[in-house]
């Protein structure tokens, strides 16, 4: 029993161990053919990048791109957060002001040891000259020794160090050789000094352009030994250690490592680095004069315990100035920013080459296989996001841990690569397509036939101007396009579910009246599936169509007798996804059938004919609102003709008048009439609606008022209305507001008529009340058809001061935004509230106020006001 079951799993372990194999081995041929197809492409873009990687390295190391990558260094420095000034270091700068009081350098050396003096006595931690002595005076030994003792008290003053290169005779006199001399203090001073430096700021090859980014901070030579800068030599000293040079070449100064970049000849090694500049007003500068002259106020004195300070110049005329990624600069600054630098622990290092090849290596590798895969345009993006990339973490690395990263060599490879990639990709697309040119050229004609329509069509909407003419040249074109006998385009019309025609190309007479109009059809129909669905419908041959043989076998009707196929495309015309209407295409030449090809074809014609039909129904509402504002621009002259010029001048009233238009213009009017005795007759009206027929309208009723002046307000209007209303024979086309008022100074009345105008509004020139006439009626002009209306009249007695106010209702009815209305009893408050010292500030606050209620709202209605007030009139008669 056991031997049968053993047998059994080892066939199974067979099996399986098979269906392993089989899978692995597929798995491997998978493999293969992937590796096998971008073998090329792995090889191509790796063989690429190692080349551009040591063609950029070499580059690199010849210092090809120095001069451009320490550019990209003082952008670093102006685009970073400005740094705190320097609150342990102060600088006694030598000025031009300084040169101009105390005459040319050099200067008694008495005058430096009494800054020394003050200085010490100030509390200074240190003192360091950036100004040489380095020959005794022997014409005025007196001012040496106040220096030496002034020097010697102190106990805190660092000398300068300067080496310079000479040309000496040599041992057989026969030639000249070039030596290394050090200049320092004369040595009396030199035995009292607490320290000394080196103060050489350019040195040949450190700084090509001039520019100091870098300076050198300490000198090695087998006849001078190691010295460090002033810079240098006063950090060391302050801090109580010694400056001592690492294997690695660096400096170090306590636990302090100083990263230096070795600058080496055959005489001497000289150590630079990189200054950290600030970015800012680094330091506090003090003129040496307020030192000299102890100017100093007492809490700038108090401001110097405990600094270090360091005597230079900035006077043009002593040449101690430098460009550097700040400006222009003095030396001392220099200095100072090394003491800075070093007691802040705030230093400049430089990622080694070594670390830059390998970073640039693997940014190679990384570069040519990403954009050896994509299109031109993800390319470039791929390089834009590497550019980006790159030069954010530089300045990240430079802001966050003071760390030059080199940016030049790698843009400049990770372009090259770019480019490279990019041409070799277009030799490759250029293959692809010469292998793919054939299905092209098969594509083309389908393509071209498309444009054509679509060029036909946009030609159309540019070149008619009515739906009409749209409609007939298109159903030709699209007949054209599709190489067809018959086209037909309906319009759908919701309102009873049926299809109008629009268009038609192709149909006799009777054709065309039998489709001018005809019902949607029965469920499961071509044009009741095409407007249900909203998609068009290709039929090849509609008695074999499944959607629509049903309706075939019912009506018996397979289009034969209407057409020379049964093969047709209906398609909907589709706005805002409904249907507007419907392109029928029918009887190809040849008899063929429609394909699909077409079907697809005059969906996207259909786009463009839907576009088109907005278009120009668009062109129709743009025609029909041009003639609207044309007639408005019209009514608005006419209007504006009707105005008086300027207001008429009288002897005993004050006349105050002003019309504001709305957006879209109103009827308001107003008028003047003068008469012989003085009198004064005032019109405010306001016709109904706008445009030519208004403006007629008021042109007709202010030439009839004025030809009634000479009658009584009330005479004048009925008159008025009478002429009107006769004119026109019961077919008045607006009619006209209005309140006439008559001022006569000799007989102190004012009369007043109204003809369904705001009531006007009285305002008492002895008590001051204000108050609306109300007690006056009369139906507007022209209104209705009643010739002998009457108007009745107020008689008003005149005295001095009295005050009427006219206006139209675009003043009571202001509305803002909430559709609030200002009403007549607010408008009456804002009378009793306004100035009315002149007609015109009263005039002006009406308006001003009525406008803050209707704030942003649009203004409907013109605005107008005629303000009348009685002055100086004569005695009574």
């Amino acid at each position: 029993m056991r031997l049968p079951r053993i047998i059994g799993l080892i066939a199974d372990k067979i099996s399986l161990l098979k269906v392993l194999g089989k899978t692995v081995r597929r798995t491997g041929e998978f493999l293969s053919r992937i590796m096998f197809r971008l073998r090329p492409f792995i090889f191509n873009t790796i063989s690429f990048s190692v080349l551009i990687f040591l063609l950029v390295n070499a580059a690199t190391f010849q210092g090809l791109f120095e001069e451009y990558e320490v550019k990209t260094l003082d952008r670093r420095f102006k685009v970073r957060p400005v740094k705190q000034r320097s609150s342990k270091v102060i600088l006694i700068m030598i000025t031009d002001d300084c040169i101009d009081f105390y005459g040319q350098f050099p200067w008694p050396r008495s005058h430096f040891a009494k800054v020394i003096k003050y200085l010490t006595e100030a509390g200074v931690e240190a003192i360091g000259f950036d100004v040489l002595f380095p020959d005794p005076n022997l014409n005025s030994p007196e001012e040496d020794q106040a220096l030496v003792d002034a020097t010697g008290k102190s106990g805190k003053i660092f000398f300068p160090l300067a080496f310079k290169e000479t040309l000496e005779m040599g041992d057989d006199t026969s030639h000249f050789i070039k030596k290394t001399r050090i200049f320092k203090p004369f040595d009396a001073l030199a035995k009292v000094a607490r320290g000394f430096g080196f103060i050489d700021v350019k040195f040949k090859d450190i700084n090509p352009d001039g520019v100091i980014r870098r300076v050198a901070i300490s000198r090695q030579s087998g006849e001078f030994g190691l010295t460090g800068s002033l810079g240098l030599a006063m950090a060391a000293s302050i801090q109580g250690v010694s400056i001592e040079e690492m294997t690695n070449g660096n400096l170090k100064l306590g636990d302090l490592e100083i990263p230096v970049f070795q600058v080496s000849n055959e005489k001497e090694k000289i150590g630079t680095y990189y200054i950290n500049f600030n970015s800012g007003d680094s330091f506090e500068h003090i003129p040496f004069s307020l030192v000299m002259e102890n100017e100093l106020e007492p809490e700038e004195r108090r401001l110097l315990k405990d600094k270090i300070v360091i005597i230079g110049t900035s006077a043009t005329s002593l040449a101690d100035l430098y460009f550097t990624p700040e400006g222009l600069r003095p030396g001392v600054e220099i200095h100072a920013h090394t003491i800075r630098n070093i007691l802040d622990r705030d230093l400049l290092s430089r990622v080694s080459p070594r670390r830059s090849m390998i970073v640039l290596c693997l940014l190679c590798l990384f570069t040519g296989l990403i954009t050896g895969r994509f299109t031109f345009f993800k390319n470039t993006t791929i390089l834009a996001a590497l550019i980006f990339t790159l030069i954010i973490a530089a300045h990240a690395f430079f802001e966050g841990m003071n760390l030059i990263v080199d940016m030049v060599p790698p843009l400049v490879a990770i372009f090259s690569i770019y480019v490279v990639n990019n041409f070799f990709m277009m030799i490759e697309r250029l293959r692809i397509s010469r292998d793919i040119l054939r299905e092209k050229n098969l594509r083309l004609d389908k393509k071209v036939r498309e444009m054509e329509g679509l060029n036909n069509i946009a030609q159309l909407m540019t070149s008619t101007f009515t739906v009409d003419q749209f409609f007939k040249e298109l159903v030709v074109t699209l007949k054209n396009i599709f190489e067809i006998k018959k086209c037909s385009i309906l319009l759908y019309d919701r309102s009873d579910n049926s299809l109008v025609m629009r268009a038609a190309a192709g149909f006799d007479d009777n054709e065309a009246i039998t489709l001018q109009k005809r019902s949607i059809g029965s469920k499961g129909s071509v044009t009741s599936h095409v407007i249900e669905n909203r998609e068009a419908v290709l039929v090849e041959d509609m008695a074999k169509d499944p959607r629509f043989s049903a309706a075939v076998s019912r009506t018996g009707d397979t289009h034969q007798g209407k057409y020379k196929s049964s093969s047709f495309i209906s398609c909907p015309i589709l706005i805002n996804e409904e249907v507007e209407g419907i392109i029928n295409l029918t009887d190809k030449v040849g008899e063929a059938s429609f394909t699909q090809d077409d079907l697809n074809m005059i969906m996207t014609l259909a786009y463009q004919v839907a576009i088109g039909m907005q278009k120009m129904e668009f062109l129709d509402q743009m025609v029909e609102q041009h003639r609207m504002e044309k007639e408005l621009q019209v009514g608005f002259e006419m209007q504006s003709s009707l105005l008086p010029q300027k207001l008429p001048h009288s002897d005993y009233f004050e006349i105050y008048a002003s019309l504001v238009p709305a957006k879209e213009i109103g009827g308001d009017l107003y008028q003047f009439m003068t008469y012989e005795d003085g009198s004064l007759g005032a019109v405010v009206g306001d016709v109904a609606g706008k445009g030519v027929q208004a403006g007629l309208f008021m042109a007709m009723a202010s030439v009839v008022i004025k030809g009634y002046k000479e009658s009584e307000p009330g005479i004048c209007l009925q008159n008025t209305n009478k002429n009107i209303v006769e004119y026109f024979d019961e077919a008045v086309p607006s009619y006209l507001t209005a309140v006439y008022a008559r001022f006569e100074p000799v007989t102190r009345r004012a009369v007043i008529a109204k003809a369904g105008h705001e009531p006007p509004i009285f305002i008492d020139g002895v008590t001051g009340e204000v108050t609306y006439l109300e007690d006056i009626d009369g139906m507007p002009i022209g209104m209705f058809y009643f010739p002998d209306s009457v108007y009745e009249q107020k008689i008003m007695e005149l005295r001095e001061g009295d005050t009427f106010i006219f206006y139209t209702d675009g003043y009571p009815e202001a509305t803002n935004l909430a559709e609030d209305i200002l009403g007549r009893d607010e408008f009456l408050d804002l009378i009793q509230d306004a100035p009315k010292d002149t007609l015109q500030n009263l005039g002006e606050y009406l308006y001003v106020k009525a406008k803050e209620f209707q704030g942003e709202a649009e203004q409907f209605d013109d605005m107008t006001i005629v303000i009348v007030r009685v002055r100086n009139l004569p005695e009574k008669n």
